[in-house]
């Protein structure tokens, strides 16, 4: 059941046109890191930023090693927008990030700690993150947490 609701949650149609919009506001070499809950949900986004022009790439378990380091190493170079799954939230090193989209989110503290983390390097150059969520469901949840533990720019929509 919750498994479901999360994979709803991160399927919603208005939150594709949203990150759209987003990420067409900044510029080519500038790094985007789109988190989500399911391979699906980032295959799906992928094709609408592509549809709007963007160029981006998703990171997923289903890749081999040897595509997953190709597409990091690219990352701000061939394209600006990746688009990631849980195998991004920790034990990788990942190249400086100031633009962090939250497309979809488990509830757990620990794995919104890890997303943010992905953000917050000590390059005096301050982060945004952006949460795109459902009003009056349990993403609510999600953007509490992230408010009481994220002080950079926060943009919600």
């Amino acid at each position: 059941m919750i498994n479901k609701r999360k994979q709803l949650l991160a399927e919603v149609e208005e939150k594709y046109t949203r990150l759209a919009e987003i990420v067409r506001y900044f510029p080519i070499k500038q790094r985007v890191l789109v988190f989500s809950e399911s391979i699906d949900s980032v295959e799906r986004a992928a094709e609408v930023l592509r549809s709007y022009g963007v160029r981006c790439y998703t990171f997923h378990s289903k890749l081999s090693q040897k595509e997953r380091i190709r597409r990091l190493k690219a990352w701000g170079l061939a394209y600006n927008v990746l688009l990631a799954v849980r195998c991004l939230d920790e034990g990788l090193d990942v190249p400086e990030v100031k633009i962090g989209i939250i497309l979809a989110s488990g509830t757990f503290p620990r794995q919104i700690v890890q997303r943010i983390g992905r953000l917050l390097r000590p390059t005096g150059e301050p982060a945004r993150l952006y949460v795109i969520y459902c009003q009056d469901t349990v993403e609510e949840r999600i953007l509490s947490t992230i408010r009481g533990i994220y002080y950079g720019t926060l943009h919600y929509i």
